[in-house]
Parts: C-alpha cells; sequence; structure tokens
C-alpha cells in the first residue's frame, strides 16, 4: 500500500517508463514530435512491444490520462524455495 507522503513519487517511479511512452505518442499523433515520427520509433527507443504499447496506452486514455492508470495491476510475489 502507498503511504500518502511518499504515495506521489510512488506512482511516478513505478510509471515513468510508460509515462513516457504515451505522452511521446501523444505528440507523435499531433505531429509535434522532435524525435519520432511513428509507433514503431518509439516502441523500438524504449524496448516495449506494439501489444503492450496499446495496452497501456488504452488503459491511459480509460483513466483519464491520469498516471495512476499506468501502475501495474499485477503484484508478483517472491517465492522463495528451500534447497534441501
Amino acid at each position: 500500500m502507498l503511504s500518502k507522503t511518499r504515495g506521489s513519487n510512488d506512482i511516478e517511479r513505478l510509471t515513468d517508463k510508460w509515462y513516457l511512452v504515451v505522452t511521446e505518442y501523444e505528440k507523435v499523433k499531433a505531429k509535434k514530435s522532435d524525435c519520432f515520427k511513428k509507433v514503431e520509433q518509439i516502441c523500438g527507443a524504449y524496448q516495449v512491444q506494439r501489444k503492450d504499447f496499446k495496452k497501456n496506452y488504452l488503459r491511459w486514455v480509460n483513466g483519464g490520462r491520469k498516471r495512476e492508470a499506468l501502475l501495474p495491476k499485477k503484484t508478483w510475489r517472491l517465492t522463495i524455495h528451500n534447497s534441501a
């Protein structure tokens, strides 16, 4: 759970990469990007799959273009196996 004092920083840390990707895509759509012309170029530069890009972009749009919408949906657990 995110604490109230660090919540904003935690959200930013967890969503930095995808926030950059989707905002850059918005610039490409508006033909205002200095770096990219196509989605393929964005995906290559940020090393993301198109499928993941589309999934996260739609989550961002449907979430009101807020960073919180880009938070991971699954929580992964680290399983430690005893080697005996």
